[in-house]
């Protein structure tokens, strides 16, 4: 259904008039979705009235609270598997978990250590990690192995009675296997291989090829229901959205747009469309929904709305060259007319001709 305008008289009315054309401003807050039982980043929102004939939508501003972390189960990113032998000689398999959360690379790795030191109380086997401050790089060492904390004793093993033997270490996770980067937390210390094994003599220590990095992620795109403007090619996907949010990373608890931040966040239809409600999803580079742990977004969408008949047809049919195919008369020639209409013979049974192919007409 077009806007008509009052008093209108089609065909008569100039289409330079200011109210031809009307602006919203629709402020998506993910607090008043549709159903809560949706998350922030992946929801239905319902406008609180349709709007008709719109031409153009235009993302003017985003508010993102910074309540996403860096290392989370859903990222695949807190843990990684050491298999390795005991003082007995029995094959362990360890996993070791970092709680969730932001951490500096001094952080990163003392946490790490910590779940080492409950892998020494428990199985008597000896492992630190260390970070070289100048090169950014990680180490992760087998110093040897011994008995375990006994369930009297106050304080666990001090030092390694037995040698160290060769070790494997599993970065990769499940769900990452065909990923060259961001496949587990051993990525974001530097390790770029799935595996490894170390059996050196003398000194079974790994070091990182790359440097640690506790950085996270580098932006987000932002999809509103199926305006695409952005094309972003992952290893296994294709993902097609409206906007890309960049993240700079500084003290502020939110991110905002500062006249940078969005970038290609404007859609042209190629006809007018009428918008009832919205599927708005804030996805990471691989197109998973963020988790923003219960905290809310909100978006400014700019929305532009055709209110003059006249100018709805002239939209409608700007992309023809020509003028819109009808039949002609009999026996006119040419298959185009002066004003540009078809010509289209009138001819009965199996004399009828093949029809001219349509040219993007709706």
């Amino acid at each position: 259904m077009i806007n008509v305008k009052t008093d209108e008289i089609y065909g008569k009315n100039p289409v330079t008039s200011a109210t031809d054309l009307r602006t919203h401003l629709v402020n998506i807050d993910s607090r008043f979705r549709q159903n809560q039982q949706e998350p922030p980043t992946d929801f239905q929102y319902r406008f609180a009235h349709p709007y008709k004939n719109v031409i153009k939508a235009r993302v003017a501003s985003v508010e993102i609270p910074l309540s996403f972390y860096t290392f989370s189960r859903a990222k695949k990113n807190t843990m990684f598997r050491i298999d390795t032998m005991d003082y007995t000689g029995t094959r362990q398999f360890l996993q070791v978990e970092i709680p969730e959360g932001d951490y500096s690379p001094e952080c990163l790795v003392k946490a790490i250590q910590d779940q080492f030191d409950k892998i020494k109380e428990k199985y008597g086997i000896f492992f630190r990690i260390t970070l070289n401050p100048v090169s950014r790089r990680v180490s992760i060492t087998c110093d040897g192995s011994g008995p375990p904390k006994g369930p009297r004793d106050k304080v666990g093993p001090l030092g390694p009675t037995h040698g160290a033997v060769t070790f494997g270490l599993t970065f990769v996770m499940v769900g990452t296997e065909n990923r060259v980067y961001d496949f587990g937390l051993g990525y974001y210390l530097g390790f770029i291989k799935h595996t490894y094994e170390v059996n050196s003599q003398g000194c079974y220590t790994v070091e990182s090829e790359s440097l640690i990095n506790t950085e996270g992620d580098s932006y987000f795109l932002l999809a509103i229901d199926d305006f695409y403007t952005v094309e972003h090619k992952t290893n296994d996907s294709y993902v097609q959205c409206l906007a890309k949010i960049l993240i700079k990373h500084h003290d502020h608890k939110i991110i905002f747009d500062d006249g940078y931040t969005v970038l290609s966040n404007e859609i042209v239809f190629a006809q007018p469309v009428d918008l009832k409600q919205v599927r708005v999803r804030l996805l990471d580079a691989y197109g998973e929904p963020l988790d923003l742990h219960h905290q809310n977004l909100s978006i400014s969408l700019e929305i532009k709305e055709l209110m003059n008949v006249q100018l709805y047809d002239s939209y409608r049919t700007q992309t023809w060259t020509k003028g819109e195919p009808q039949a002609g008369i009999r026996g006119q020639s040419g298959p185009w007319s002066e004003t540009g209409t078809r010509k289209v013979q009138h001819t009965s049974g199996s004399a009828n001709a093949i029809a001219y192919p349509g040219r993007n007409f709706n």
